[in-house]
């Protein structure tokens, strides 16, 4: 009885003031109301408690759950929800276009969310100076927010982002805890706790403890920082990647112009090779037809040739003249004949008497022929005809 009393009085003790503590000490008080039945029909009954120890350790009252506890929990589940939606804002690459458009609504929308819950409600009076339209724009959505609470604001962005992507969290991974599940469930099972035994009512309230997650706006800032730094980085690469474009642009064109100028030049080559080509047809086919009708002249020649009267006495000719120029060509037989052809002019200038100046001429004219190949001696003798001859 003292522990029960105990119990009675820790059960009255003043706890917070909103509903959600009344009906936890109402449940308390029920539960309490259940084991004192339960402990008097095992006294009453045939088979008593076997020890003093073991029925205080039954109507020990069970460890109330925090009013706040829930609250916590769902308030966690909140942020986490929130922290994974910012990072698969900021990190989108799909096919929702409206996402990664800086000027678009939902984008406007998600800033002025994010602003909201982070750093709570806008209280400058004026846009920065030197905004653009897009930085102006945001911040009236965030101003036109008003005083709304920062969970409010991070359910508003969750909830826009489900309108948007239905299978946001299953790309995100996120998982959501079960601790405010088990939380509702053991408190249900508490306020039936008049139906079943106090035993069963203390074992399941004893196996509830208050939990606590860490609040995720201290993950926040590093996780700002890390995305932060993964912009800068898809800032880099689109830089890179942008060069890398202009460059491949570049040498693209110039390798087509190139390619353009050698197809240029082989297309020339090629007209020049034709034409070439079809001139040395033309040539060859001229050649030809020149050699055909050659080769049908020496056929109509030949047979005029070959029975030619006047043909055969020039080949006749021309054989006897080619046998005199060879004996003419010989030293002895050219000077039998001209040592004939002397003595026959001189017979014929002794038979016509020519006058003594012209046959002195003749004679000296002969000496000179004759003396060619004849010895000193002789041609000195040849030299001075006989007076006797002269004066005949």
């Amino acid at each position: 009885m003292p522990s029960l009393m105990r119990a009675s009085s820790s059960a009255a003790g003043p706890h917070t003031s909103p509903p959600s503590a009344a009906a936890s000490a109402f449940g308390v008080a029920a539960a309490q109301l259940s084991a004192v039945s339960a402990f008097r029909s095992r006294i009453m009954g045939p088979s008593p408690a076997s020890s003093v120890a073991d029925t205080e350790e039954e109507l020990e009252p069970p460890t109330p759950t925090p009013p706040h506890a829930h609250a916590c929990d769902s308030c966690s589940e909140l942020e986490t929800e929130f922290a994974a939606a910012v990072l698969f804002v900021e990190t989108y690459s799909g096919p929702h276009r409206i996402l990664t458009q800086e000027n678009s609504s939902p984008k406007k929308d998600f800033y002025a969310f994010f602003q909201q819950a982070t750093a709570g409600p806008c209280v400058s009076p004026a846009p920065p100076p030197g905004a653009s339209k897009t930085d102006v724009s945001k911040w009236e959505k965030w101003r036109a927010l008003g005083q709304m609470t920062r969970h409010e604001a991070m359910k508003r962005y969750t909830t826009a982002l489900d309108n948007l992507v239905d299978d946001w969290r299953r790309s995100a991974n996120v998982r959501a805890p079960a601790l405010y599940r088990s939380s509702s469930g053991s408190s249900s099972a508490a306020g039936d706790a008049g139906a079943g035994s106090g035993s069963a009512v203390l074992a399941v309230a004893g196996r509830q403890a208050p939990r606590r997650s860490t609040s995720m706006f201290e993950r926040l800032p590093r996780i700002y920082d890390e995305l932060g730094e993964l912009q800068d980085r898809v800032e880099d690469e689109t830089k890179k990647r942008d060069e890398l474009e202009a460059h491949l642009l570049n040498f693209t064109r110039e390798y087509r112009g190139m390619i353009t100028r050698e197809m240029e030049q082989v297309d020339e080559m090629r007209g020049h090779l034709t034409a070439l080509v079809k001139t040395l047809e033309d040539d060859v086919a001229s050649h030809r037809n020149e050699l055909q009708a050659v080769a049908a002249r020496q056929q109509a020649m030949r047979a005029f040739v070959e029975n030619s009267v006047l043909l055969a006495l020039e080949l006749r000719v021309r054989s006897v003249v080619a046998v005199v120029r060879g004996w003419v060509r010989n030293k002895t037989l050219r000077r039998v004949l001209l040592v004939a052809f002397a003595f026959r002019v001189w017979n014929f200038l002794r038979a016509r008497r020519l006058p003594q100046l012209a046959a002195q001429l003749l004679i000296r004219g002969l000496a000179a022929v004759s003396s060619l190949d004849a010895p000193a001696g002789a041609s000195a003798g040849l030299s001075t005809p006989p007076r006797a001859l002269l004066r005949s």
